[in-house]
């Protein structure tokens, strides 16, 4: 199932100012030289969120949740990036103005199925304005980690 990527998580903080491009060579390359991801996974990124952006309006803390076919991975994982000032993306679905991502999870899961198992986890958590919130103010991964086994053991 989806549990497998709470196995593989890093963390990046972003402090100034970046284009998603440029967040995706930076969070796409720790996915590679984690080997959660093969050569290519960064101009996939980049690809898919031109054809399908997936910035979220969500409430209190705008997310985005860029991930590449499952062809471009090889480990289940996920690389949090913390974004202070938040990364602009494009909305999933053209709905509403530009994100304002301040979290953004950059997923390596190999299954589809796997895929959709943990996005339905990571939506019950992004959906949670309060924890949310939290995250941003404390930016403890631990939690978030907690907050997503539960969501995927329910």
């Amino acid at each position: 199932m989806g549990l497998d990527v709470l196995d593989n998580i890093k963390v990046l903080h972003i402090s100034e100012p970046i284009t998603p491009t440029e967040l995706f060579a930076r969070a796409g390359k720790l996915a590679i030289d984690s080997g959660w991801a093969r050569e290519g996974f960064i101009q996939a990124l980049t690809e898919r969120e031109a054809r399908y952006p997936t910035g979220l309006h969500t409430a209190g803390v705008e997310v985005a949740i860029p991930h590449a076919d499952p062809e471009w991975t090889l480990q289940p994982g996920m690389v949090v990036c913390i974004a202070n000032p938040p990364v602009p993306f494009q909305p999933m679905g053209g709905l509403g103005g530009e994100v304002q991502a301040r979290f953004i999870f950059l997923l390596t899961i190999p299954s589809a199925e796997a895929h959709i198992d943990f996005l339905q986890a990571l939506a019950t958590v992004i959906e949670d304005e309060e924890r949310l919130k939290e995250l941003e103010e404390t930016q403890d991964i631990n939690r978030l980690i907690e907050y997503l086994r539960q969501a995927v053991e329910a």
